[in-house]
């Protein structure tokens, strides 16, 4: 069986003013393997936050 990657990459910054930081975040999924679990518990903690 042929495994599949995938790669999510996000770029933040503060366009037009000279920011002190610069946020990436990389994202490796192995598509073999379910995420759902993680992403149920983490909108359920999100949901427990909000105001």
């Amino acid at each position: 069986m042929a495994k599949e990657l995938s790669i999510f990459v996000d770029e933040s910054d503060d366009r037009g003013s000279k920011a002190r930081y610069y946020l990436l975040t990389l994202i490796f999924h192995d598509q073999a393997d379910s995420i759902a679990e993680a992403v149920m518990g983490n909108e359920a903690k999100l949901a427990r936050t909000a105001p």
